[in-house]
This record gives structure tokens, sequence and C-alpha cells, in this order.
């Protein structure tokens, strides 16, 4: 068996923050998908001067949409750990309370019959514990895999936030300032996005690690 209570407390206390952490950033991300819908209607107003600033803004409004949706995939990925890691630390519990019990049993040569009896019960709970651990680590490499594809997403909007402002440059001067202005916005909230993202990858490997600090005994 893998994991131990302390590891299920770990993964389901951080896999609880990444779900706090991706419902602030799909937040962010419907602001993304607002600003970009406002810049595409200021460049449109701007006319030719700012064509390219157009066309950039759509691929932004793009992104934020699978944002918003990469957010509620990661989020239900990150209950379900949550849960399965309420199940496991209920079977670990009956798990160690079993072995207890045969531990002392075993004691006296009186209780054989009983000894008997709880083998198989004791085989069941720990192959159950077994399974649901299974569960816990293909749950969360699939959401580290999910939050790596979320963070490269973002590096592609800044890129293209970072090409929209400079596009505004090129747009009428009384057009400039607000095109200007609203890239910004949506470079610093795929900045503001991609931190979140990050804090939720150093959630899951904090949990991983320790995992794998227990796993080898350190």
């Amino acid at each position: 068996m893998s994991l131990v209570p302390q590891n299920s407390s770990v993964f389901y206390i951080n896999a609880a923050a990444v779900a706090a952490q991706l419902h602030k950033a799909k937040k962010i991300a419907q602001r993304v998908m607002l600003a970009s819908s406002n810049a595409g209607v200021l460049a449109f107003r701007a006319g030719q001067s700012a064509a390219g600033f157009g066309a950039l803004t759509s691929f932004i409004s793009e992104l934020a949409k699978k944002t918003v949706k990469m957010s509620d995939e990661i989020n239900t990925i990150a209950i379900d750990i949550s849960k399965l890691s309420t199940y496991s630390l209920s079977t670990q519990s009956a798990s160690e309370k079993m072995h207890w019990v045969m531990k002392n049993a075993e004691r006296s040569s009186h209780n054989s019959a009983h000894i008997e009896s709880l083998v198989k019960p004791m085989m069941q709970v720990d192959a159950l514990l077994e399974e649901q651990e299974m569960a816990i680590a293909a749950k969360v490499r699939q959401l580290s895999e999910q939050l790596s594809e979320m963070k490269k997403e973002l590096s592609s909007a800044k890129i293209i936030g970072t090409m929209s402002l400079m596009e505004s440059t090129q747009a009428e001067s009384q057009h400039r300032a607000a095109l200007a202005d609203n890239a910004k916005n949506i470079v610093d909230a795929a900045t503001e996005i991609e931190q979140h993202v990050d804090t939720s990858l150093a959630l899951m490997k904090a949990a991983l690690l320790a995992q794998k600090s227990n796993n080898t005994g350190i």
C-alpha cells in the first residue's frame, strides 16, 4: 500500500486548494473574454489602422473560452481527488483497526477461529484501499497534465496579448490609448491566471512529494 492517512489528507487539502485556485482563474478568464470582446469593438471602430489588433483579439477570445472550459474540467478532477481521498481515509482507518485486532488476537492461542474469520475481510479491505490509492494517483496525474496544458495556453495568450499591445501603436491616435490599455489588461489577466495555475501545480507537486517521501520511508 502506498498512501497513508497523512498523504490522503494532503491530497484532500491540496485538491480543495486547487479547486479554489481554478475558480479564481475561471473568473479572470471570463473577464478576459469580456475584455477581448470590448477590444474587438474598439478595433472595429478604429478601422483599418487597427485591423491587426482586431485579428489578435479574436485569438485571445478563443483562448479565454478554452481556459474557462479547462478550469471547469480541472476543478471536476480536483473535486474527484478530494472525494477519493475521503474514501481512502475511511478505508485506511478500517484497515488499521482490523490489523490491530488481528495482531492482538494472534497473541492468544485460543483465538485461532477468530483469526481465521478476520483474514478474508481484512484482505478485502486492504485490496479496496489499494484500488482507491491507484484511482487517486491516476486522477493526480490527470490533473497535473491538464494544469501543464493550461499553462501552455496561457503562455500563448500572453504572447498574443503583447503582440496586441504592439499592434495598438499602429492605430490612429484617438484610439491608440484605449487599445493599448485593453491589450495591457489582457496580458495582466493572463499573467494572473498563470500564477493561479503555478500555485495549483506546486500544490500537486507537494502532495506527490509527500507521498514519495512516505513510500521511501524518509
